[in-house]
């Protein structure tokens, strides 16, 4: 089969940038997302080396919220439609996801990929209960910041304060 000589230099062309995205996608190599990646870069500057250490949500966010959930990794899709009210897109199997809300609408949302065997170095998670596999929270909750130690590295757990 013969390929049109325009074709060909369009497919010629196309794959370095395919081959690229098939390696990122097939190493998992994704990088935080902006919320989480400002999170990462303050919990290491405060909070390495001390006892105590408490962060505010809202001093990431560069948009407006009222409510915010983290989905750890067990959460389906179902329950996070349910949990959130709507059947918005976004749902990312076997990552923690974190859902920022405006008057009950998705304004801004992260995935992060995950081990789902365990914890990897520099993760953020945030303590949820036993029973369910989701944490809610409004833009002035505290947490207090923990750094546990995993197989691949610390990472850090975040505990909202009553």
């Amino acid at each position: 089969m013969k390929i049109p000589q325009g074709l060909g230099r369009i497919l010629k062309s196309c794959a370095p940038i395919a081959a690229l995205c098939l390696f990122l996608a097939l190493t998992g190599c994704e990088q935080p997302g902006e919320v989480e990646r400002a999170m990462l870069h303050e919990l290491r500057r405060s909070c390495i080396g001390t006892n105590q250490c408490s962060i505010r949500i809202r001093n990431f966010t560069p948009f407006d919220w009222d409510r915010a959930y983290f989905f750890n990794d067990a959460i389906t899709e179902q329950d996070r439609s349910s949990t959130l009210g709507t059947r918005e897109e976004g749902y990312r199997e076997f990552e923690d996801q974190i859902v920022f809300l405006k008057n009950g609408r998705v304004v801004y949302q992260e995935s992060e990929p995950t081990d789902i065997e365990k914890r990897m170095k520099n993760d953020i998670a945030f303590e949820t209960p036993e029973d369910r596999n989701f944490t809610t929270f409004a833009p002035n909750a505290v947490f207090a910041v923990s750094i546990e130690e995993g197989p691949e590295g610390p990472w850090f757990l975040l505990k909202q304060v009553p």
